[in-house]
């Protein structure tokens, strides 16, 4: 699952990526539009073309406002699906390090899973039980491996 996880956010990363590359892309061309328009106006002697250079120009800066209104929403949005899925990551990392180190846990789970009296759980309970036997297995290996090293008289 954490690798899922893990590419769920490269993925989104590179979306997010992706998108500010395009947004750069496209206000370059409106601020191009913006320059080539300012410079039309200057040169025109024509009163009417120049108020419809002066709207064209407005009409940029609007696309320009419009642009960053979308990049901004848009980059929140996959920031805070990216903060949510670190959290499952962090939630899930903690599930699986207490399934592996604590038996109370394990026992609370065997315990949760008979009350619901799910047939579908039956596997679930074999693995709690088996995370807890190696939990106990770990505990009385590594207390015989220190209680042996105690008993070695020293030179």
């Amino acid at each position: 699952m954490d690798v899922k996880i893990n590419l769920e956010i490269q993925r989104l990363e590179e979306l997010k990526n992706l998108r500010h590359r395009e947004y750069i892309f496209n206000l370059e061309q409106v601020e191009q539009k913006i320059e080539q328009t300012k410079h039309q106006i200057e040169r025109t002697e024509s009163t009417i073309k120049r108020d419809i250079l002066r709207k064209q120009k407005v009409y940029c800066k609007e696309e320009i406002n419009t642009l960053d209104n979308a990049i901004e929403t848009f980059t929140r949005t996959v920031d805070e699906k990216i903060e949510g899925l670190h959290k499952i990551l962090e939630v899930w990392i903690e599930k699986n390090k207490m399934e592996k180190e604590s038996i109370g846990y394990n026992i609370e789970k065997i315990r949760d899973l008979i009350k619901g009296e799910n047939m579908n759980d039956v596997f679930e309970m074999f693995n709690s039980v088996a995370n807890s036997l190696e939990i106990i297995d770990k505990k009385l290996t590594s207390s015989h491996d220190s209680s042996s090293h105690e008993s070695v008289p020293e030179p």
